[in-house]
């Protein structure tokens, strides 16, 4: 009867390791597609979020063709974040990552740009908490195409934003990639 009761505990051993690999399996298929909706998504986020932004060097802020890329720009926002809650886009020299899931913008020459649009105010990444209302979205478009005030154009971004009581949003520094062997610089 023990041995009976051994190959019983050896084969449900087995069935456990069989069964932890299939999930393993699972999970990893799951990932992936997350991922690839994710950079679905957050290709259309990254070229709409550029396009309005460089629409106010073209148009005055109250023109009637930023309603409907605002439109756009909030549906996108609205899906990413009905799965992944808070969306975060973060710059890297000529990348952009939506929830650290890489953009691949390579055929399109503005993925630098976005870059260069937030780099000037002294931003590297957003992080929106709460899907902006369009007055918000407009509200960060009118800053952004502000000139850059002061010795830390970010800080004043974040004050002016808050003012205006929008406070579901997080603006960081400029982000670079390190070289190799070059030394760690410690964050002030």
């Amino acid at each position: 009867m023990s041995e009976n009761l051994e190959q019983n505990v050896e084969g449900i051993e087995q069935d456990q390791e069989a069964l932890g690999k299939a999930l393993d399996r699972a999970r990893a298929g799951e990932d992936r597609d997350l991922a690839n909706w994710v950079r679905a998504r957050g290709e259309r986020f990254v070229r709409i979020f550029y396009g309005i932004l460089r629409m106010t060097s073209l148009h005055a802020l109250d023109n009637q063709a930023f309603v409907k890329p605002i439109n756009e720009f909030n549906e996108v926002i609205e899906e990413l974040m009905d799965v992944l809650g808070a969306v975060h886009l973060v710059c890297v020299e000529d990348q952009a990552f939506v929830n650290d899931i890489r953009i691949r913008l390579g055929r399109f020459p503005e993925r630098a740009d976005l870059s260069g649009e937030l780099r000037g105010h002294g931003v590297g990444g957003i992080s929106f908490h709460v899907k902006p209302t369009p007055e918000q979205v407009m509200k960060l478009l009118t800053l952004f195409s502000s000139r850059p005030e002061g010795d830390n154009p970010r800080v004043v971004l974040m004050q002016r934003l808050r003012d205006e009581g929008y406070t579901n949003l997080d603006l960081f520094g400029v982000y670079r990639f390190r070289l190799s062997g070059e030394e760690r610089r410690s964050q002030q």
